[in-house]
């Protein structure tokens, strides 16, 4: 007879890091306009500020985390894409903070 072990003595699997990574994002994502009204109204930050902020920290995060194990070599090639990318997915999110500061603003009147 065989011996099973059940799948909770062992480590993760890499689905179960992945639904946790993406659920992580989803509450990072759906807070962060919660986040920017307060740093907005409490703080005195400008949604411009935190917009590219929150992009600067992001980018050496990740090169911080996964950096070493790129190959630096197979991405030079594309390294314009890759900041077009960046760029489109900052200025979305800067014209999304932006236009919820609008928004509080109109129904604050």
């Amino acid at each position: 007879m065989i011996a099973r072990t059940s799948p909770s003595n062992h480590a993760p699997s890499s689905t179960h890091l992945a639904l946790a990574a993406a659920c992580g994002a989803g509450v990072l994502w759906g807070s962060g306009a919660l986040v920017v009204s307060v740093l907005v109204e409490r703080h005195g930050f400008s949604s411009e500020s935190v917009s590219f902020w929150r992009f600067l920290i992001g980018a050496v995060v990740l090169v911080a985390v996964f950096g070493r194990s790129l190959s630096w070599r197979r991405i030079r090639p594309l390294i314009g894409t890759v900041l077009v990318a960046g760029v489109a997915m900052a200025g979305y999110v800067l014209l999304w903070f932006l236009a919820s500061s609008a928004w509080e603003r109109r129904c604050q009147r």
